[in-house]
């Protein structure tokens, strides 16, 4: 969570609590001691309502008394059926892509900042634009600014113990509405889901489905816990999996812990990073010394931020264009090659002799990326093989003669494991046409 420094006299921050059938909100201010509760209230909504502009009448009716200053920031905590959450872990020596991970594409998406270089697990949020959208609209009507989206996950992650090496899950809610979270033995979320059952069997159903599903990723077993909800309604016996029953916490006392965490969600407005809040936050008090010292320190602050948010837009603006171009010349060059491939087929099907016994000889996890004939001469190249090994082997092979070593194209040289070879065909081709050549390349 980040720190917005939007007043100087007086520090507010607004929580809203989406649910399925209700709606929460908090106003909190911060003080030296910390950050304080001033007011909190709990709504009805129409059983299921996405209806935005119900939700502006709810706030607005409720919070006219309380005072809140223009340009409040306020954060929001939807559902996982609105802001979902994936476990991402980028390949080794590999660069970041997660453009394949959503079902949407991603200039219709807004997702949180994670680490490109780091090849640990970590989690990403994402939520589509329309809803970004309808939030925003809300917000600014009642002259608030929507800095932060948050998932359900992140608001009770704060009431489980630290496991050891193990993955805990968490059902809460209530009768009505039930969530499941998993959560990693470092504290990112895995999973999410609403529970949609009518009996405690059906919830049973959903904790093991959910369990099977992240099974591979945990190598010391689950921990299951109970929030605002009695053990039973696990559906669970205790020899099947023992049930730890946490102590309930209303919406007001798991916003205070998530406003006072470092936990973030996707950001809508961009914001100081924390070194900058900081600063800030020094030189108010450096105030009091001389305004000399005031003033150079918020100079340097002005211009650290605008250094920032520059970078920031540049970097986003940056990857939509190189996503976008990639997407392109990918679908370009999966099309070209697919009308290539037919029309050879169909012109000269005896080219393709050869292949079946290239590929007999070509165990996994060999793979092969060119396949090349001219007359007699065949020229392949692939991946995950031994240039010597696999000279050897074809030398075995009677339909194959003069194979040597050759070097390899220009698009396989930075890959490890690449080969190239050179033979003749010893087979007799009866519509073989000595001056015809074709290529098969991945």
């Amino acid at each position: 969570m980040q720190i917005k420094l939007n007043q100087i006299s007086r520090r507010q921050h607004i929580f809203v609590f989406l649910t399925a059938s209700g709606l929460s909100v908090v106003q909190f201010q911060r003080r030296f001691t910390g950050w304080v509760c001033l007011h909190s209230s709990n709504l009805v909504l129409a059983e299921a309502s996405q209806d935005f502009s119900e939700i502006l009448i709810k706030l607005r009716d409720t919070t006219a008394d309380w005072k809140i200053p223009a340009a409040t920031w306020v954060s929001w905590i939807m559902p996982g059926d609105i802001l979902a959450v994936l476990q991402y872990c980028k390949p080794k020596d590999q660069v970041a892509d997660i453009s394949n991970l959503f079902p949407f594409e991603s200039k219709d998406i807004l997702i949180s900042d994670f680490s490109e270089s780091s090849d640990k697990p970590q989690s990403i949020y994402w939520i589509h634009k329309d809803w970004v959208t309808e939030i925003a609209k809300v917000s600014a009507e009642l002259s608030w600014v929507c800095d932060e989206i948050y998932t359900r996950a992140q608001l009770l992650k704060g009431v489980l113990p630290k496991g050891v090496n193990q993955f805990r899950l968490l059902l809460e809610g209530e009768d009505s509405e039930k969530h499941l979270h998993i959560y990693a033995s470092n504290g990112s979320i895995v999973r999410t889901t609403q529970v949609v059952a009518t009996g405690p069997e059906d919830v049973a159903k959903t904790i093991r489905r959910e369990m099977g599903a992240v099974a591979a990723q945990s190598s010391g077993g689950f921990q299951l816990f109970v929030h605002n909800l009695p053990v039973q309604s696990t559906g669970l016996s205790p020899d099947e999996m023992p049930v730890q029953l946490l102590a309930g916490l209303d919406f007001e006392s798991l916003a205070a812990r998530l406003i006072s965490s470092a936990e973030t969600g996707i950001e809508v407005r961009p914001t100081f990073g924390a070194l900058v809040n900081r600063i800030n936050a020094y030189s108010l008090g450096f105030a009091m010394v001389g305004s000399l010292l005031l003033a150079l320190m918020v100079w340097h602050d002005s211009v650290l931020q605008t250094e920032v948010e520059g970078s920031r837009r540049q970097v986003r603006t940056d990857t939509a264009r190189y996503q976008a171009a990639k997407l392109a010349r990918r679908e370009s060059v999966k099309m070209a090659e697919a009308v290539k491939l037919k029309a050879s087929i169909v012109a000269d099907p005896p080219v393709f002799q050869p292949l079946a016994d290239i590929m007999s000889v070509l165990s996994p996890p060999s793979s092969l990326s060119l396949y090349e004939k001219n007359a007699v001469v065949v020229r392949i190249a692939g991946l995950n093989g031994k240039p010597e090994a696999l000279k050897s082997l074809f030398e075995h092979n009677s339909k194959f003669s003069g194979v040597r070593v050759t070097n390899t194209p220009d698009f396989l040289k930075t890959s490890a494991g690449a080969f190239a070879l050179e033979m003749q065909w010893a087979e007799t081709v009866a519509i073989a046409k000595p001056d015809e050549k074709q290529k098969v390349a991945k």
